[in-house]
């Protein structure tokens, strides 16, 4: 028969049981031997629970006696409830802030462009027939939305810098994942524009919003971090093709659609996840001549 735990302290909290759960405490004056950072009848409350908190040799045959608990056999239970009492903090949105969200979106750029540029000249030359002069006409194409990213100006005239760069973030993946499905001339020069207007745009409006959200003696470390951050994510992606092919052994399109298909997530849930962020100055929305 499994018996009460022998009471070790001289003076010790006493609860009554009653229906298998801890209704009364029997000496209040003792409530202070327990942590204050873990109250005892907020926490059985909240758990609906005796089975997580009465100590294991504690038998239901004890219905209507007073028994002696010694705090000693709670101890395994406390990480549970602090992290019980955690969660709130975690979902509160503690995370949410403009560093975080510069982070993750200059992590998931290298999925796809580093994707695109790992695949592209096998992929030109095995599917799309490619010569040397289609090559340069691409990459022309491809520097062509850098040139004018100037436009952007125009374009922020509608709509807010965090709108735009999730926008630009969703049309880089976009692009990135359409190459694999139009292996011909027109359809790589379209796709190879596509995917350079979200890079582009996206990396003008990146240093934009790190330069209103840090403040200017953390701007340097902001910046270098997410340097670090897509230099790392570069690698993973590069991993992630030669797994693919070396031992995945999938098709061009597929790995596309790998390296797009986590850009675009990422997008969608930093639109979803993320609030919206204004900066402490009120920018600029017109040409300055």
């Amino acid at each position: 028969m499994c018996h009460a735990p022998e009471h070790r302290h001289e003076v010790g909290p006493v609860f009554k049981l009653i229906g298998g759960h801890p209704s009364s405490v029997a000496d209040r004056h003792n409530q202070s031997l327990l942590p204050s950072t873990w109250p005892m009848h907020r926490a059985c409350g909240s758990l609906r629970s005796w089975r997580l908190l009465r100590p294991p040799c504690v038998s239901p045959s004890f219905v209507g006696v007073d028994v002696p608990l010694n705090m000693d056999d709670f101890k395994p239970r406390w990480s549970y409830i602090y992290a019980m009492e955690a969660l709130p903090k975690l979902f509160a949105g503690s995370w949410r802030r403009p560093e975080i969200l510069l982070l993750v979106m200059a992590g998931a750029v290298p999925f796809s462009f580093a994707t695109w540029s790992a695949l592209l000249n096998n992929f030109v030359i095995e599917r799309a027939g490619f010569t040397g002069a289609e090559i340069g006409i691409l990459q022309s194409l491809r520097e062509v939305p850098g040139f004018l990213a100037f436009g952007v100006v125009f374009v922020l005239i509608f709509m807010r810098e965090q709108t735009l760069v999730l926008a630009s973030l969703l049309l880089l993946g976009i692009g990135t994942a359409m190459t694999g499905w139009f292996p011909s001339v027109i359809g790589l020069y379209c796709t190879t524009v596509l995917m350079s207007l979200g890079y582009h745009y996206y990396a003008t409006m990146e240093h934009s919003l790190v330069l209103q959200w840090t403040p200017i003696e953390k701007t340097p470390e902001m910046l270098g971090r997410i340097i670090a951050v897509g230099s790392a994510t570069s690698i993973i992606t590069f991993g992630i093709v030669w797994f693919s092919f070396d031992f995945a052994t999938l098709d061009f399109r597929w790995v596309y659609m790998i390296g797009s298909g986590v850009t675009v997530l990422v997008a969608l849930v930093c639109w979803l996840a993320f609030p919206r962020y204004s900066g402490a100055v009120e920018q600029h929305r017109h040409l300055v001549i």
